[in-house]
Order: structure tokens, then sequence, then C-alpha cells
């Protein structure tokens, strides 16, 4: 039986990864799978807490995956409400690690609201370029959402600013762009995107470093999850100082 066809989203949280996961199940066969949870209405913190795989058969595939079984892969976001940075990414890698097989596609999702490079943003696309290597810059796309809610003019310039800069060593190694509006099916993207999968899929370095007893990755992973591992103790440490300022009862 052929591998399935793993495609893993990535990104912030409430940059629309799983509301683009829910919309695809909408509109083609799941395989024992449920929608994922999303954010309703006015609630205001991020919903999603572990990855949740989607298997499902496309209506309509690109001939060269026909027969083969689609696993869509959401993950909690980077700037999570109740999780920190390394808490998502040891998820994330954690997931990666047991796929064996590799990834046929990685979806960076952005939303273009989002109108300045937070730390958490850096982040995000460090790992991708600096942590799962170059080799797996062929199978990334940037996924930009809520063009809807920006006018036109800025989300533009905000989008040449990230190609110019943020955005340019993963464009450099082979990296696409593809933009989701409102209005638009999720499968259409979809379908654009899987009719330029590779009948190969991408080891991660991740995946690379259990392989490679000793190698860099392992190095790297390590290198990786101490400055995640800082960048935790920085947000509990201000949540801390916080809580006294304002809530001192709390610490009674």
């Amino acid at each position: 039986m052929a591998d399935p066809v793993t495609v893993l989203c990535v990104g912030l949280s409430n940059t629309g990864k799983s509301t683009f996961i829910n919309r695809i199940l909408e509109e083609n066969t799941a395989i024992n799978s449920t929608p994922v949870s999303v954010r309703e209405g006015g609630q205001m913190t991020a919903v999603t807490v572990d990855v949740h795989e989607v298997r499902l058969e496309l209506r309509e595939p690109p001939p060269s995956l026909r027969g083969r079984v689609l696993t869509l892969v959401d993950t909690p976001g980077f700037n999570h409400t109740d999780l920190s940075d390394l808490e998502v990414w040891q998820k994330i890698e954690n997931f990666s690690s047991k796929h064996r097989h590799g990834m046929n596609a990685i979806l960076y999702f952005h939303a273009m609201t989002d109108d300045w490079i937070s730390p958490q943003m850096q982040l995000g696309i460090n790992l991708l370029a600096k942590f799962w290597g170059p080799d797996a810059m062929r199978v990334v796309t940037i996924v930009t959402t809520k063009w809807d809610l920006v006018p036109k003019t800025n989300a533009q310039k905000r989008l040449e600013t990230l190609q110019a800069g943020l955005w340019k060593p993963l464009l450099d190694g082979g990296c696409k762009i593809e933009h989701l509006s409102a209005d638009e099916g999720s499968s259409t993207l979809l379908h654009s995107i899987l009719e330029g999968v590779h009948e190969r899929p991408v080891k991660l370095r991740t995946q690379q470093g259990l392989e490679e007893e000793g190698g860099h990755a392992t190095k790297t992973r390590q290198t990786w999850q101490r400055k995640l591992r800082g960048r935790s103790d920085e947000h509990s440490a201000a949540l801390s100082a916080l809580r006294a300022c304002f809530w001192p009862e709390a610490n009674d």
C-alpha cells in the first residue's frame, strides 16, 4: 500500500490553519476523521493544543496522487495562549520524528492582519529555514490568509516587505507563496499545491537526526531547544512579574 501524502500545517496561532482543514473536510471525504477545533465568535484564546491528524480522500486529486490517502496535520501555533513556544515546537518535532516517510508538503500560514514582525513570527520562519534544512524548502508553501480584513494597499505593502526580508531565505531556497481569499475554496488551493507535490517526500533534519547518530541535526536540535527554553523562561518570568505587580494577593 502506498504511503499517505502528508501535509503539515504550521504557523502562528489564529492564522487560519484549523479553519483551512475544516473547509477541506467539508469539501471532501473524510476517513475516520472529525473536524478540528477552531475559535468561534468572540472567543479570544487559542484552541488547538495538540497535533491532530485528519485523513481524507480528495474528490478530484491530481493524477499523481490518485488512490492515495491524504493526511492533513493541524498543529498548535506559536504565540499560543496556553503553551510556550518550546512546548509547541516539541509537539511538532515529536510528530515529525514518528513519521519516518517524511513530509510531502509543509504549509506555513501567515495572516495579513499581522502588521509587525513579532519574535514568534521570526521564530517560526527561522525554524523552517535553519532547523528543517534547505532540502525542505522545495515542499514549503507560505499560505497568506485574511486578505479581506486588511485594505489591499496595506496588505500588498506587508507582503512585499516580507518577501524582501523575513521570507527571503525560504523563497531563495525554492519556497512558494499562495494566497487564500475568503471566497476561495480551500480544496482549490490545496489542489494547486498538491499538483507540485513530489513523489519523494522530504525528510526533515529532525527525522534525519534520528537516523544519523551524532549527526549535525542532533546538535541543531539541542541548540534550538536551548533558545526556545530561554524564551519560555523569559515568558514565564514576565508573567510572574505582572502577577506580582497587579495581583499580589495571588502569591500569598
